[in-house]
């Protein structure tokens, strides 16, 4: 993957400072969590059975299609979550996807979340506005913040919702 190529070039940089030879990378060995897939065939079918198996969590079947694309086999684990999780069905989908980001994959920021790892920032803005206020209680809660650092996260969302929309580059 890109991130693997990024983080064989930052090995390969630190190797060269220090002068310390590096093993050969083996990462392209290892099984990416939720992609234990044959062909993109096979994706195709599981984003049929969860829009089936889950068609009251999912909307629109692009929903369906998101998770398997950000999640793979690890989308019905989210789905699942969801169902059990008592909250609104609205807003269950997202209160599950923020778990699994937090509890999963070391998101500990709104921007980690909303940028870095569901992509809603660039390619699902609309859908920001509609799970905002559930993704920060859960965030603050589960990752113990104040009220300042609610504020900030806030505040940094925002900043980052108006750079994009008005397509103005970080400074």
């Amino acid at each position: 993957t890109g991130y693997r190529k990024m983080s064989e070039r930052v090995v390969d940089q630190v190797a060269l400072k220090v002068n310390k030879p590096i093993g050969k990378c083996i990462t392209d060995s290892i099984q990416v969590d939720g992609g234990s897939f044959e062909t993109y065939e096979d994706v195709q079918l599981l984003i049929e059975d969860l829009q089936k198996r889950f068609g009251q969590l999912l909307p629109k079947s692009s929903d369906a299609e998101y998770l398997v694309h950000n999640y793979g086999t690890d989308a019905e684990t989210i789905l699942q979550s969801a169902l059990d999780s008592g909250e609104e069905p609205s807003m269950a989908l997202a209160w599950a996807e923020t778990n699994y980001a937090i509890d999963n994959e070391m998101v500990m920021s709104s921007l980690d979340f909303f940028e870095r790892r569901t992509g809603r920032l660039n390619f699902r803005i609309g859908s920001i506005s509609n799970i905002r206020e559930t993704v920060t209680k859960l965030m603050a809660k589960k990752l113990k913040w104040n009220k300042a650092r609610i504020a900030k996260e806030n505040l940094l969302l925002d900043k980052a919702l108006l750079r994009v929309r008005s397509f103005n580059l970080p400074k």
